[in-house]
């Protein structure tokens, strides 16, 4: 089965490291720069940047950017050779879950947890999710 897009940038990515590219501790270039140089989409970008950091390849800090990880050659994880899910999937699956947990939460939250918990919904209703820069 060919390989998706996300998983060939997170080996090209993951080469680059190997290769002393990128050292640990270093800071990536930022997503438009990286994406630029790769030749491919934000979106596929992100995909693998979140594979990698699922491998404990890389660390995505919030506001910082992304940074590589110390790694032991031997006990390094690779990026998967198989289909698994991808980020999306795992996101899908998440939704799916958290609602329950959401519902079960509310069931057993004193009046003061209910008001945090919509407080907390109003603040992520109110925010641009499609502020990706921020999020990332």
């Amino acid at each position: 089965m060919d390989k998706k897009i996300y998983q060939k940038i997170a080996e090209q990515l993951a080469s680059d490291n190997d290769a002393a590219r990128y050292r640990p501790g270093d800071r990536l270039p930022a997503e438009r720069e990286l994406a630029a140089s790769l030749g491919v989409s934000r979106t596929s970008l992100r995909e693998a940047l979140l594979a990698l950091e699922f491998a404990g390849r890389i660390e995505i800090r919030d506001r910082a950017g992304v940074f590589v990880l110390e790694q032991d050659k031997a006990a390094r994880p690779s990026v998967p050779e198989t289909d698994p899910p991808g980020p999306y999937e795992v996101l899908e699956a998440r939704r799916l879950i958290e609602g329950e947990l959401t519902y079960r939460a509310c069931l057993r939250a004193s009046v003061e947890d209910l008001g945090a918990i919509v407080a907390s919904s109003r603040e992520m209703a109110a925010t641009d999710v499609d502020d990706l820069e921020r999020f990332m």
